[in-house]
């Protein structure tokens, strides 16, 4: 037996009998944001962070981002350079050059330490945060990069993301 479409008047061929369409899908409406305890709503808060993440002239290529003596230190990777800003007006109180593209900054039992990579060329440093003179340098084998730089008070190790690699790096500090 064959089957017979039947279209009303206005109804394209192929369009579904609307009983049997889907049903509509109701736009679900979220409460207004509320703002938080001194009063700033969250998209104000959602343009602090973005602005935490430039200084205007500290250059936009920042790699590294420490917490130490009541100021904030900003590695710039292309800059090859640290420098330490005040977090109440955001002046920059010092800039520490580097030779290297600086990839992390971290503290660490009151000593700074930064990484650096370059070419297939890549080290962990301590450096003199008054001067920038290189302490102490950890040279990392060739072909090794390090990306970013972290460790914690006491422990013996740094962590250090591996470039491209996608790796984690555990490195072992140094002991005075």
């Amino acid at each position: 037996m064959q089957r017979i479409d039947h279209l009303r008047p206005g109804q394209r061929q192929g369009a579904a009998h609307p009983r049997h369409r889907r049903p509509r899908r109701h736009r679900v409406r979220r409460p207004p944001p509320v703002p938080d305890r001194r009063g700033r709503h969250p998209q104000d808060r959602s343009a602090e962070r973005s602005r935490a993440g430039h200084h205007p002239r500290a250059g936009r290529q920042q790699l590294g981002l420490a917490w130490a003596e009541g100021t904030l230190w900003v590695g710039q990777y292309r800059g090859r350079k640290i420098h330490q800003i005040d977090p109440a007006t955001g002046a920059i109180l010092r800039t520490i050059e580097s030779d290297r593209f600086v990839t992390g900054v971290t503290w660490v039992d009151d000593e700074c330490w930064h990484g650096t990579w370059e070419n297939d060329e890549s080290s962990l440093r301590r450096i003199d945060p008054a001067t920038g003179e290189v302490l102490e340098q950890l040279d990392m084998p060739p072909g090794t990069g390090v990306s970013g730089l972290a460790a914690d008070d006491g422990q013996p190790w740094f962590y250090c993301g591996g470039g491209g690699s996608g790796k984690l790096r555990v490195v072992k500090r140094p002991r005075a």
